[in-house]
């Protein structure tokens, strides 16, 4: 990075060279202070005017982003993911990313996805930084586990991304329908997956097993039943299930059906031949 670059006015290349020197890849309110030794005010206003011309990222007050380089074009367009990671890492979460993007990138929608869903442990709120909409939802720690790290092509290594792993992704998709609007689509998904052989009944039930609450489990016992019904690995979900005479619809708020006595759901949804 260059402190003679044009535009820039003293105190901004002050900043940029103090940037490069140090390395920085972030700010918080006080650093320039003590560094550059500017003033309170002076510091916000320097920090305020770069955040709006887009040479850093503001990700909430008193904490910014800083480019390793000033971008070309004069904005900066950090990736999502660096966002995700350093938002999460100020924070000391723990966290995985499902929803629509991870739907896209494994392969089942194709849906243009500009939403990110992130499970983690410390806070639930809707952000929108740039041109990206984050969902932070906050769960218990013992829900958060099965996530398979993803190298986002040409970014660095603070951009990497943990995701649910492929299991686990479909598991959200069919336990998390009311937050992405899934159901039937993810029996198809689910189905499909163990048809090509992209992913074992094991491993679905490794997950189901661990993460699943009631009503999941009796939904994805039946599914994969369906999938493969001499499948010794069913018995992990059935065992799992606590005993309860509540009936689960397979489509949510529909409760007209053939009732399945084996796995307590009402056989509302026809798996399509």
């Amino acid at each position: 990075m260059k402190a003679t670059e044009p535009g820039l006015g003293p105190l901004e290349m002050r900043f940029f060279s103090w940037v490069q020197f140090k390395k920085c890849d972030e700010v918080k309110t006080g650093d320039l202070v003590r560094a550059l030794k500017l003033s309170p005010k002076q510091e916000a206003d320097l920090l305020y005017n770069l955040s709006r011309r887009g040479l850093l990222l503001k990700l909430w007050r008193g904490f910014y982003l800083v480019p390793d380089r000033l971008p070309t074009g004069g904005k900066w367009s950090p990736s999502p993911y660096l966002i995700i990671n350093k938002y999460m890492g100020e924070l000391e979460a723990k966290y995985q990313v499902s929803g629509p993007v991870v739907f896209n990138s494994y392969g089942y929608s194709t849906q243009l996805a500009s939403q990110f869903v992130i499970y983690n442990n410390r806070v639930s709120k809707k952000v929108d930084i740039r041109q990206y909409k984050f969902v932070f939802v906050k769960v218990d720690e013992a829900r958060l586990g099965a996530t398979k790290e993803f190298q986002p092509y040409g970014e660095s290594k603070d951009a990497v991304a943990i995701f649910s792993s492929q299991p686990r992704m479909l598991f959200d998709a069919v336990a998390d329908y009311k937050r992405f609007g899934t159901l039937p689509e993810a029996y198809g998904w689910v189905l499909a997956a163990i048809k090509e052989k992209k992913i074992s009944i094991k491993a679905l039930v490794d997950v189901v097993c661990e993460f699943g609450n009631t009503t999941s489990k009796k939904r994805m016992g039946w599914l994969l039943e369906k999938a493969d019904p001499k499948s010794k690995e069913l018995s992990r979900i059935a065992k799992a299930i606590p005993k309860t005479n509540f009936l689960v619809p397979l489509l949510p708020e529909n409760f007209d059906g053939p009732i399945n006595k084996k796995w307590g759901v009402i056989e509302n949804f026809k798996i399509p031949t």
